[in-house]
């Protein structure tokens, strides 16, 4: 009997270390087959950013990088801080490395609350991550255009598997007034980020009138359970059962909340 409402989360293994130039389809593809696991339609590849990171060349090494007046002047205010709450100190070549990467800061704490460029993502210390990366002193910075970038891998991966698919990029993001990161999408492709359910009916026959749910970044924290932030080594992820609509024109920026109604901001 076929159980329905029935979401698996498959985590891909031995998916190899990750360079620069890569091909991410083509390994997927292949680490699918050594693992004895087919695609089937309408699954969701969700992707780790890291690895979209390193094999795009978004690497940086710190001790490359010259920091400013500014960033010796942040450093200086976040220091105490840092220091009060118990977390590792960020250095002026960090901090100047995360203004690299911003398009505005919109808060100097003992984090920096920033909107990227050209993203435009609203999160700290502009999405770099200095964990899971080779390398001393090497950073990871978050993918130029991520949309493209998965657009790009699912476009190969249906070529490769004659699979109707979407994909997802994933990162771990904090959120206001909770503590704990959770995932959250970045990129996007074939499969809307958002569903949007004004106009249903709830269960006692009320009109919804303002219900959108991120349906992207749902997806994303059901693959984190598996895809985890330390050792596991899971960096790709398969959604199975999630039933969607195909989107060829999605983008994550429907997401964006305009700033004229993020309350956050002021």
């Amino acid at each position: 009997m076929q159980i329905k409402n029935q979401i698996k989360i498959i985590g891909v293994k031995n998916i190899p270390l990750i360079k620069e130039g890569d091909n991410i389809p083509r390994i997927i593809f292949n680490t699918l087959r050594e693992n004895s696991l087919n695609l089937k339609d309408k699954d969701i590849i969700v992707i780790a950013q890291s690895i979209i990171s390193k094999s795009n060349g978004r690497i940086k090494n710190l001790n490359e990088v010259n920091p400013s007046k500014k960033a010796i002047e942040i450093y200086k205010k976040i220091e105490p801080k840092a220091k009060k709450v118990g977390i590792p100190m960020k250095s002026p070549e960090l901090i100047q490395a995360i203004l690299d990467e911003s398009r505005e800061i919109l808060k100097i704490e003992h984090v920096l609350i920033v909107e990227t460029k050209p993203q435009g993502f609203i999160c700290a210390n502009a999405g770099i991550d200095q964990s899971n990366v080779a390398g001393k002193n090497n950073i990871t910075l978050l993918p130029e255009n991520p949309d493209e970038d998965a657009k790009k891998i699912r476009n190969e991966l249906k070529k490769l598997t004659k699979r109707e698919v979407a994909v997802i990029i994933s990162d771990s993001f904090g959120r206001p007034f909770r503590n704990g990161s959770i995932g959250v999408a970045l990129g996007i492709a074939g499969i809307n980020p958002i569903l949007d359910k004004r106009g249903f009916k709830d269960l006692f026959g009320y009109e919804l009138q303002t219900t959108i749910i991120g349906q992207a970044d749902n997806i994303v924290s059901a693959a984190q359970l598996i895809m985890g932030e330390a050792d596991e080594g899971i960096p790709v992820v398969i959604i199975r059962g999630y039933d969607y609509e195909i989107d060829e024109n999605a983008s994550i920026k429907t997401i964006l909340r305009e700033i004229d109604l993020d309350i956050f901001r002021s």
